[in-house]
């Protein structure tokens, strides 16, 4: 990949506990590869917290389709997440990726088939 592209980060990293720290590291690994990471991080949680729901969602989705917007490329974290698929605001960045015919390259930290990992959860259930 050129140097110099932009590349958006979708996954679920950004609901970790430690999530600027994370997206932190991420940014370092790109910036030493010439890339500049665009993190879908909301840093402003209190004010984001504060505000009515639908008003606090349109503004994070504008927020990351505006990042999406200026991205080159999305890398996505595909692991499993709060179940046996990827996280599903995850998939939805992939496809508009896709649709706007953008380079999209994804990873997953899991080598379990999804049958396997949605059988597993499935037996999980009450």
């Amino acid at each position: 990949m050129p140097a110099g592209r932009r590349v958006y980060l979708a996954g679920p990293d950004v609901f970790l506990p430690d999530a600027p720290a994370h997206a932190a590291r991420k940014r370092a690994i790109c910036a030493r590869h010439g890339l500049a990471a665009l993190v879908p991080l909301n840093e402003d949680v209190a004010a984001l917290a504060a505000m009515p729901h639908d008003k606090a969602w349109r503004i994070i989705f504008a927020k990351d389709l505006a990042m999406m917007h200026s991205a080159d490329v999305v890398i996505a974290n595909l692991t499993p997440f709060r179940g046996p698929s990827a996280d599903a605001g995850s998939l939805v960045e992939l496809g508009w990726f896709l649709g706007a015919g953008k380079p999209a390259f994804g990873y997953s930290n899991s080598a379990t088939p999804f049958a396997t990992r949605s059988a597993t959860f499935l037996h999980t259930l009450p």
